[in-house]
């Protein structure tokens, strides 16, 4: 995202809240960096936008941050640094530190305050030096947040990073025998659900701090209010589709109601049950030692440029040395470019874009706007669609309808496909019209060819979700052949991608959710087995719930059909149904199950 738009972002964002800049710069940059931001001037790194954003309540993953190559390579060796430490290889991660302060300028208060973060870590996690921890912990809190004080926490604004700071910082205190953390727990969750906004950021961080406060309510004795953090925190991650730290926030929820709430305990049981088999049977460990506050659930897409410049280029019939001339590029960058060996500068990702006539500050967007409100308003229009609840999110969009800029392509292609589902799954329009339009709104950015490239390129998620509209129609009028035909190329394009398959999460399982559901209906037996295989590892690998309970149930459903005997799958459509209602469900989703379960063996599902 250029930065006349993000500064339009944060300026927006920054005075619908009544914040001052000086409040929002303190200890972070100067005013006039924030200033010439907000003008569209290159006024601030990527650290200190992510700190802005993060400081006013909302999650960078719906924004592309950074902004040139130097940028990308702190971040990864951060991403590095913390992965080591999460793996406990604590003289790993020290190396990589060394790497990093040689990088960075020391004098940056975002950078200092990361290394001493590291330090302070390693200090206490390896060596057990709660002094020496509680001293790099603090050194690094103040470099930010000067003169803090827990009691006057509302007079701050504290981002992502400050409040997991903060919550070590408490947490290694504990250890010296100070009472902090059971004082002030309640008070930062507090401030965490009403600061932030945007649902993501907010369960995320509510999530891993809620397990820190708990463990103190239960070191102390506080069992009922250990029980009410953690299970508010469950509810917010897996309300959202996240398994990040849930096997042990499950087991903290057993471990506190066993002896206070019976039928809660009863209840959690059965569903920690479903899940634990479930990781256990595709050979995923049930961790439940104690969480790393440093590992967040960032889904940053920092290489996919590389897999676009390639894509766009093969489809045209374009040589690297043709493109480098075009542009005005060495031809060895757009090779390095391609591999995935190099990070391009800012200023030649936007040649590349122009070049290819691809309207996106962000490829994974469905929608461009200077409204972190209208981006919010997208996301929870995809969450009801997901649970179907087709009324709310129609009437929903037809507020963000009047009010995003449809001079682009993005989003008139996101109108129109939004505009045909609803016709679809409300009034019930012709199966075909509506398989028409859906192709007319993927050529809004593809061309008249575009359907006919499919498998040739990596999709964005709009376009996925596009495709997958659209093999659904095909299934429905009978075409199913030509259903799967499209879908196992969207699929095996993603398959290909060089790019991480976390970041590719919501539009891959969706395409192979429908695969699964095709392939069983037309007595593909085993290709369905094999996606809903495929789909729930990569499922749990991504940290992801929303199809776990469906794709068990599917994949049972078909061993079914295949034996022609269902007598053996009663505890498997059982485990399907409890994993269905811990990742919040909807009735609806679970209606069918509950029927045909009733129907086979003469049982309700509870």
């Amino acid at each position: 995202m250029n930065i006349a738009k993000i500064g339009a972002l944060i300026k927006y964002e920054r005075v619908k809240q009544d914040i001052s800049i000086e409040k929002l710069a303190k200890g972070v940059c100067s005013e006039s960096v924030i200033r010439r931001t907000e003008a569209g001037e290159r006024g601030a790194d990527f650290f200190v936008l992510d700190m802005i954003v993060s400081r006013l309540g909302r999650s960078d993953n719906k924004v592309e941050l950074i902004q040139d190559e130097k940028d990308y390579e702190l971040y990864e060796l951060r991403e590095k640094l913390t992965g080591a430490i999460e793996n406990k290889s604590y003289d790993k991660a020290a190396k990589l530190l060394a790497d990093y302060e040689a990088l960075v300028d020391i004098e940056s208060p975002l950078h200092l305050q990361f290394i001493k973060m590291i330090k302070g870590f390693i200090s206490e996690e390896k060596y057990s030096d709660f002094v020496e921890a509680d001293r790099s912990y603090y050194q690094a809190l103040t470099l930010t947040l000067p003169e803090f004080s827990l009691e006057k926490l509302e007079n701050y604004l504290l981002g992502e990073n400050e409040l997991i700071l903060l919550t070590l910082y408490l947490n290694n205190n504990e250890k010296l025998g100070e009472n902090l953390l059971r004082t002030y727990g309640i008070t930062i969750l507090d401030y965490i659900e009403r600061h932030f906004y945007d649902e993501e950021i907010k369960c995320n961080l509510y999530g891993r701090v809620s397990l820190i406060v708990g463990n103190s309510y239960i070191k102390n004795n506080r069992p009922d209010e250990a029980l009410q953090v953690i299970l508010k925190a469950e509810q917010m991650l897996t309300g959202n589709g996240l398994l990040l730290n849930i096997s042990k926030l499950l087991e903290n929820i057993l471990f506190i109601s066993k002896n206070i709430n019976t039928t809660l305990y009863q209840d959690y049981k059965k569903m920690r049950d479903a899940l634990k088999d479930l990781y256990v049977e595709y050979g995923f460990e049930w961790n439940t030692k104690d969480i790393n506050l440093l590992t967040g659930y960032k889904q940053r897409n920092v290489n996919i440029i590389s897999e676009i410049v390639k894509q766009e280029r093969v489809i045209r019939g374009i040589s690297q040395q043709n493109l480098a001339d075009d542009l005005d590029i060495d031809v060895k960058t757009i090779s390095r470019i391609e591999c995935g060996r190099a990070k391009p500068k800012r200023g030649t990702i936007q040649k590349i874009l122009d070049y290819f006539n691809i309207e996106a500050e962000t490829v994974e967007s469905r929608i461009i706007t200077d409204d972190f409100r209208l981006l919010d308003m997208e996301r929870e229009i995809a969450k009801l669609t997901t649970f179907q609840k087709y009324g709310e999110a129609e009437h929903l969009f037809n507020e963000l309808k009047q009010r995003i800029p449809l001079d682009n392509k993005k989003n008139r292609q996101y109108v129109e496909y939004m505009s045909a589902l609803f016709d679809l799954r409300i009034r019930q329009c012709d199966v075909n019209e509506v398989a028409d339009r859906l192709i007319k709104a993927f050529s809004i950015i593809r061309g008249e060819m575009g359907l006919d490239n499919v498998g040739r390129f990596v999709p964005s998620r709009a376009e996925a979700i596009i495709i997958n509209g659209i093999a659904v129609c095909y299934e429905a009028i009978g075409e199913t052949d030509k259903s799967i035909e499209l879908l196992e190329k969207t699929v095996m394009a993603y398959e290909r991608s060089k790019v991480n398959m976390k970041y590719r999460y919501i539009p891959l399982a969706l395409l192979c959710v429908t695969l699964c559901s095709a392939y069983e209906e037309t007595n593909h037996f085993e290709k369905a087995v094999q996606y809903a295989d495929k789909t729930i590892n990569y499922s749990i690998s991504s940290l992801r719930g929303d199809f776990l309970g469906f794709l068990l149930e599917e994949k049972t459903y078909t061993l079914d059909r295949m034996t022609g005997d269902n007598t053996k799958s009663k505890s498997k459509y059982i485990q399907s149904y409890r994993i269905r209602c811990l990742m919040k469900a909807s009735e609806r989703q679970k209606a069918p199950l509950r029927r045909a379960f009733q129907k086979w063996y003469g049982e309700e599902l509870h």
